[in-house]
């Protein structure tokens, strides 16, 4: 386990759905619309697989044998979920809400009456509680919602109540510790309980990208991206072929934004050609490649003062200007 964690899976994350049935304001309807689902006493021999619940990283390779028996398992939800007939009446009651029309126009509700309407029968919560209860854990809250159950326990008594066994892995130098296998549970709490908050300790990670560092330009009031350096008063971009090509998009391999299959050059069967009012010799017979010499020997462009410079060129190219700029 990563030494500066607390207990496992401390502050474990809401669901999407749970976290908006616990904020939900307002008011409508109190009465509760739930039936009782769980009607029969629970058979821990008849049990039913909650999958899905299997972090794609709790791989063999990564396994280093079962977590200490003893390691914490602090704050666990239990998620329950609500019947398709509510899921129906909630889509209704979230249009109307958003529906200047209707006299439920922001008419919002608050935790409690959204658990009343929309949330699991209070007996099929104190069922699970007690169920809970009996498997050694510490139940500490249900949310306002009755969309979920706080508990706390060991790795043990987690191993024990829902039938799957908690080992270490070690990725990336990082030690986690995750289920192996999809947690069960008796099948008569099937119709209430979702699932349970990531046996894991496979925290989220932000997926924002640091940009480059800015300064403030009181002059234009904003933020200028210190993407350049100045050289004698005079600002610098540096870039790279590299750079240019992604910038630019250009079909090169040399551009990391290269769509999977594009195609690509590299130049050849490429004719080229470039005006110039001074021609650096240096640089022309330093290139010294086949495809310099097809170019100045079918395409040298040259104004008046340059034909000197270029017939030297041509002189050591074996070759003549072909065209003239005058």
């Amino acid at each position: 386990m990563v030494p500066s964690r607390s207990p496992l899976w401390k502050g474990a994350l809401l669901s999407l759905p749970i976290a908006a049935a616990l904020g939900m304001p307002g008011a409508a309807q109190t009465h509760s619309t739930a039936q009782p689902l769980i009607t029969r006493p629970v058979d821990e021999s008849s049990l039913v697989t909650l999958r899905g619940n299997v972090h794609p990283l709790a791989r063999p390779q990564f396994d280093r044998g079962p977590a200490p028996a003893s390691l914490g398992a602090q704050r666990q939800l239990l998620v329950l979920k609500r019947t398709p007939r509510q899921e129906m009446m909630l889509g209704q009651y979230l249009a109307s809400v958003e529906d200047k029309n209707s006299p439920n126009f922001h008419h919002f509700l608050t935790p409690e009456q959204f658990g009343q309407q929309y949330g699991p029968a209070s007996e099929d919560v104190a069922q699970i509680v007690s169920w809970l209860n009996g498997q050694g854990f510490s139940v500490n809250k249900v949310a306002k919602s009755n969309m979920a159950i706080e508990f706390s326990g060991s790795v043990n008594q987690v191993e024990t109540a829902f039938h799957t066994q908690i080992h270490r892995f070690v990725i990336n130098g990082q030690e986690h510790v995750a289920n192996v296998s999809n947690p069960r549970i008796p099948s008569e709490l099937a119709s209430v309980v979702a699932g349970v908050s990531p046996l894991n300790d496979f925290y989220p990670r932000p997926l924002q990208i640091r940009g480059p560092s800015g300064r403030w330009n009181v002059a234009e009031k904003r933020f200028t991206p210190e993407l350049t350096v100045s050289i004698s008063s005079s600002p610098y971009l540096f870039v790279s072929p590299g750079d240019v090509a992604t910038i630019y998009n250009a079909p090169t391999s040399l551009n990391t934004r290269l769509k999977p299959g594009q195609a690509t050059y590299d130049g050849t069967g490429v004719t080229r050609a470039t005006e110039r009012s001074a021609i650096d010799l240096a640089i022309i017979l330093a290139a010294g490649t086949e495809t310099t010499s097809r170019f100045y020997k079918q395409n040298a462009l040259a104004s008046q003062h340059d034909e000197a410079t270029l017939a030297e060129v041509c002189r050591k190219l074996g070759s003549r200007p072909t065209r003239r700029v005058g």
